[in-house]
């Protein structure tokens, strides 16, 4: 009977293992993805890919703080450049020479980038909240943790993720980039 017990153990152990490290089973809950994924579509969480590239299907955990994951298609990659358009809404850079628009890069690890007052409202929410740094105004002088600083250095990558039913999606153009280590991994086998 011990040994049918630790088998049983063993077992269990295991399930969890591959449930909490390699993948897991996701029904989809919203018709952000329709028609790629429709509501109530089961599909598998590859959790060993975390790292995506553009057109990949991913779940992640939104920076908004919902404690269900999302499910939605990378569009924007780390080094790809955005623009911020009129509605305050994201979309990846067009060719135009629209100088209404504001423009920024989606960070890579390692990438050091320019910020400063112009572009702070875009970066300060992935460097204080996803990268745990402070920062601070004083003046017109930016501090990164405490020291004037004029650019900052991150830490992970960081990727623009976009329902395919863009008229009825919460996405990366209301709560902005999704960092490499709120990705759950890539969908498979849908």
């Amino acid at each position: 009977m011990l040994k049918y017990n630790a088998l049983l153990v063993f077992f269990i152990a295991l399930i969890l293992g591959i449930k909490i490290y390699v993948t897991d089973i996701y029904t989809v809950i919203s018709p952000s993805m329709s028609p790629t994924l429709m509501v109530g579509k089961r599909v598998w969480i590859n959790k060993l890919n975390t790292t995506l590239n553009r057109n990949d299907i991913a779940a992640f955990y939104a920076p908004d703080g919902s404690l269900a994951p999302y499910v939605k298609r990378c569009i924007g990659v780390p080094s790809d450049t955005l623009t911020r358009l009129q509605d305050a809404t994201f979309s990846l850079k067009n060719n135009t020479q629209d100088t209404d628009n504001q423009y920024f890069i989606i960070p890579k690890k390692g990438m050091t980038l320019k910020v400063d007052l112009q572009n702070l409202s875009f970066y300060k929410p992935l460097i204080e909240q996803q990268e745990g740094v402070q920062i601070g105004i004083v003046g017109t002088q930016l501090y990164i943790n405490g020291a004037i600083n004029g650019s900052y250095t991150f830490q992970q990558n960081y990727y623009f993720m976009v329902g395919d039913n863009r008229h009825n999606s919460e996405d990366s153009r209301q709560w902005g980039l999704i960092s490499e280590k709120a990705v759950l991994g890539k969908i498979s086998f849908f």
